[in-house]
Formats: structure tokens, sequence, C-alpha cells
């Protein structure tokens, strides 16, 4: 087995897979626990938003940056098309 760095060894758990443990673990006791912690929305997202994506040069499922780029007037106009 290789050895691993002493930097490597000193890092902490990723919060965000801390999050999606707990979130499984309470699902297992019963509770109903929605997890927004890993993996994609099970929704989709919403056509004004791909629509201003695309005007922003972005494609049809716009990553973070071009969601991020479009203003909250821009997605109104858009929405009342």
């Amino acid at each position: 087995m290789e050895e691993v760095s002493k930097r490597i060894q000193n890092l902490s758990e990723s919060q965000t897979i801390a999050m999606a443990q707990r979130s499984r673990e309470l699902k297992a006791e019963g509770k109903d626990i929605i997890s927004l912690s890993l993996g994609e929305p099970d929704f989709n997202t919403p056509d004004f938003i791909k629509e201003a994506a695309k005007l922003k040069g972005g494609s049809q499922e716009p990553g973070r940056q071009i969601v991020a780029s479009i203003t909250k007037k821009q997605a109104e106009e858009i929405a009342k098309k």
C-alpha cells in the first residue's frame, strides 16, 4: 500500500458528504427527509431559466455560472413570455 502524505491525512471530511450521510441516517430512522446535499435536484429546471440561459449563451441545462448571471428582472421578463 502506498504511503499517504501528512497533508492528505490531515484533510477533514467533506461537509457535503457528511450531510448526505446524516440524511441517510435520519431516513433510516423513518424520518421524512429531503436531502439537498448531493447530486442533481429531482425536478427540471424551469423553462424560463432555460430560456434565459440560452439567451446568455448557455445550454438547455444551465450551469451555475450562467444562471447566476441572469438577473431577476431578466428572468421575470422571460417568464412573462
